[in-house]
């Protein structure tokens, strides 16, 4: 076989650029029905640590917007692009992704990042690595009727959209598969406002492990000036997203390390329980949690906040094995202290229902009647296994399909 006459090698990294400041924002920019393609890799670039959470990101992607309003970006096509996707750096307001097919993206395929004081002044033993009240955030941003997958062709820590010191993003509509980690990832707990709604996501967490399709993280506290203290944020809702919880994916909806202020609601999660790890203030209500017994630990919950006010509650569990909750702290002479708000479930099983929990230092099973003597539990019922076409009717009733 003869050599090739010509080889080409991808140079740029970026190629689109939209960039403006704070106080002299590019507006209205609108890409619509373009093809982007062959940009080169990043991996070997400089990468930082957002916030709180685990990851590191590359600031900048195949189209970088910064200091920019009302920017749209619809019914295009980004594929084999070298890092990034589409990046949202700083101050960003109003910004639309719509209607696009993205894929075989070297990392993420939309990220966003902001900024806090410490950006400007670099100053140790100061609060302003939490201060972002100058605003310089993606902030209102709208992700909505795209088709994602196969994220993370080189980096690992990607995402079908990641989010870090950003708030108000609304992710809408979306179909995303294939990647190597989250579908989704919050990387800490920024403003809030965040709203995730009538997505599919499956076939998330292929090359990596304790994660979820949907992951958050919440270790820093932010100065945002929202509300009546200066750290509060407000409430993000999960609902009427459609989660398989596959591959080495442990949880449909993984809120991790200090998540706080979500409110889980009329989702349809396959193989997978909720989670909640430290933090406070998560309410999972109304959910269909598919056999939650085939991941991650097994049980239709698991809580290791220590009395973190969260609720699990008028919510339909099927699972194999009856193990109802996994409760790090339980301990049976202080359940008010060491167990969370429940009542009102359904619980599918064709075994005995139990709790793990712990008497004077000892292991116990408490029972769903042990639990409901103690004021938790009330009004929650136990049945055997429903037939396939009865979980085929539920769904299609959650999903709106009839």
């Amino acid at each position: 076989m003869l050599p090739p006459s010509k080889v080409v090698a991808a140079v740029s990294r970026v190629l689109v650029s939209v960039v403006g400041s704070m106080d002299k924002p590019v507006r209205n920019v609108h890409i619509q029905n373009v093809t982007f393609t062959q940009s080169a890799t990043t991996y070997m670039q400089k990468y930082e640590v957002p916030s709180g959470g685990d990851w590191s990101i590359h600031r900048g992607g195949a189209i970088f917007v910064s200091g920019a309003e009302g920017f749209a970006l619809s019914e295009s096509k980004l594929s084999r692009l070298g890092g990034n996707g589409v990046f949202l750096s700083g101050y960003v307001r109003d910004a639309l992704i719509k209607d696009n097919h993205i894929s075989f993206i070297g990392d993420t395929a939309i990220a966003m990042l902001g900024d806090t004081k410490w950006a400007i002044t670099q100053r140790r033993n100061s609060t302003d690595l939490m201060d972002g009240t100058a605003g310089n955030q993606p902030r209102n941003v709208e992700i909505r009727t795209n088709v994602i997958h196969d994220i993370g062709v080189y980096g690992k820590q990607t995402s079908a959209v990641a989010a870090a010191i950003s708030g108000n993003v609304s992710i809408i509509e979306n179909v995303m598969f294939n990647g190597p980690r989250a579908g989704i990832n919050f990387n800490d707990g920024f403003l809030g406002g965040n709203k995730i709604a009538g997505n599919l996501l499956f076939n998330w967490v292929r090359e990596t492990g304790d994660h979820g399709n949907f992951n958050s993280w919440d270790r820093l506290p932010f100065i945002t000036g929202m509300g009546v203290n200066r750290t509060d944020i407000v409430e993000n809702s999960i609902s009427g997203n459609m989660m398989i919880n596959n591959f080495h994916s442990t949880w449909p909806i993984d809120h991790d390390d200090g998540s706080c202020f979500f409110n889980d609601t009329n989702n349809l999660l396959i193989y997978g329980g909720a989670k909640n790890y430290l933090g406070h203030t998560k309410v999972s209500t109304g959910n269909l949690y598919v056999y939650a017994n085939l991941n991650g630990p097994g049980s239709c919950m698991i809580d290791d906040s220590s009395f973190g006010n969260d609720v699990y509650a008028e919510n339909r569990c099927i699972t194999s094995t009856g193990f109802l909750y996994k409760l790090s702290t339980c301990d049976v002479n202080n359940l008010n202290k060491t167990a969370e708000i429940t009542y009102k479930n359904q619980i599918f099983s064709p075994k005995k229902i139990f709790v793990p929990c712990r008497s004077n230092g000892k292991a116990v099973n408490l029972t769903l009647e042990d639990l409901q003597n103690q004021g938790y539990e009330l009004g929650s019922k136990v049945s055997g296994l429903p037939s396939n076409k009865q979980v085929q009717t539920w769904a299609r009733q959650m999903l709106h399909l009839q």
